[in-house]
This record gives structure tokens, sequence and C-alpha cells, in this order.
């Protein structure tokens, strides 16, 4: 794989590290966040009627799903190498990654961890690619 060098004293990171980070950053980030998002949130809402519950733990499980996904593709990319698809997977996870930061981002003006842990995701995953051209 390509190297890269990231300073002046020649500490190298190789794509299919970057990628390996990446991946495994988005499913941490995902199962703790479904684990959290259940305990604080879902836990401690009263809702009306068990059909909204239902839909809101739907709704929660599904970005862990997405995220998830994002890394396990991040990390086949780095056992693979390069592939025509490669960019495509990167940058559309990516996208789908950034729409989490950004959210989780405002919802808590910053304050919240979640954003920081998966907008390193998208900076390993961009990084790896760019290594990989």
């Amino acid at each position: 794989m390509a190297t890269r060098h990231l300073n002046k004293y020649s500490l190298t990171m190789s794509s299919s590290m970057a990628f390996y980070i990446a991946g495994a950053l988005a499913i941490v980030t995902g199962i703790i966040h479904g684990i959290v998002g259940e305990r604080r949130i879902i836990g401690a809402i009263s809702f009306p009627n068990a059909r909204l519950q239902i839909l809101s733990r739907g709704i929660l499980w599904v970005s862990v799903a997405a995220w998830a996904a994002a890394g396990i593709l991040y990390i086949a990319i780095g056992l693979t190498g390069a592939s025509e698809l490669s960019a495509v997977i990167v940058l559309t996870q990516a996208v789908i990654l950034a729409i989490g930061v950004y959210c989780n981002f405002r919802a808590t003006r910053g304050r919240h961890p979640g954003w920081v842990l998966l907008a390193l995701s998208i900076g390993f995953s961009l990084y790896g690619l760019a290594v990989l051209a």
C-alpha cells in the first residue's frame, strides 16, 4: 500500500491503516450511540403510544446501522486495496456521516463527543482515499 509522510520525522501511515481507523471509529461510535441513546433518550421519554416508541427506536438504530455499514465498507477497502468503487464508497459514506456530524453538532452545540468521532472517521477515510490516488 502507498504511504504518505505525515511530518518531518518520517511518521507514515498507509492507506490501509487510515481505512482501518476510519472504520473502527465509525463502528464504535455507532454502537456507543445506540446503547447510550437507548438508555438516555428512549428510556427517559414517556411515549403516548407504543407505535411512537417503536418508530423512535427504529430511527435511532437505523443511524447505528448506517454508521456501522460505513465502518465495514472502510475496513473492506483497507483489506482489498484500491478499486474503481473505492472513491464512490468513501465519498458516499463521508456525506452520510457528515450529515450525522452536522446534526449532532447543531443539536448539542458541540458539547457531544459523537460529532468529533464521526468527523475523525471522515478525515481518516478521506486521507486513505488520497493516499490510494
